[in-house]
């Protein structure tokens, strides 16, 4: 009997796969969070101005717009920023928030608070990864060795010369 009691440690495979469903759970959940701080703060304490749409680079959803705009301190500023509404054309002239500490914090107010519809994703995905974590870390080894040969068919890679 081994000093554990006779319970079989769990392997370096099961704890890999537990870990990384833990990050990818917390990792969804805390995405979240903060792409809700931020625009929480923008919206509460950023400065509104009116931007002009200098450069659009790309198409669809990998488009990267320049702005040119004026911030607090009437300083003419030039950011480049994916958060613009699509449809957008250069020489637009559109309203944005920006942080007074960081001008390149800078979004469209029509598209400030879109993350919320994140939350339809990525909140469940979390909850998902978290509960995935669970019942993979409630697994014995011997159970969790037969789960894996049953979906992958190998646990470790056959020795050579055997």
């Amino acid at each position: 009997m081994s000093s554990t009691g006779g319970a079989q440690r769990r392997g370096v495979s099961q704890w890999l796969l537990v870990g990384t469903t833990f990050l990818c759970g917390i990792g969804f959940l805390i995405g979240f969070v903060v792409s809700e701080i931020n625009d929480f703060m923008l919206s509460s304490h950023g400065n509104r101005t009116v931007a002009t749409v200098a450069y659009i680079q790309g198409s669809g959803h990998n488009t990267w717009d320049l702005l040119d705009f004026h911030d607090g301190d009437g300083t003419l500023v030039a950011e480049r920023t994916g958060d613009v509404q699509s449809g957008a054309k250069v020489g637009d002239r559109i309203t944005v928030v920006h942080d007074p500490n960081d001008p390149g914090d800078v979004q469209d107010v029509r598209v400030l608070g879109r993350g919320r519809w994140a939350a339809l994703l990525f909140i469940p995905l979390g909850i998902f990864f978290l509960w995935l974590t669970r019942w993979q870390f409630r697994m014995s080894p011997e159970e969790f060795r037969g789960w894996m040969l049953s979906r992958y068919g190998v646990l470790r890679a056959p020795r050579r010369g055997v």
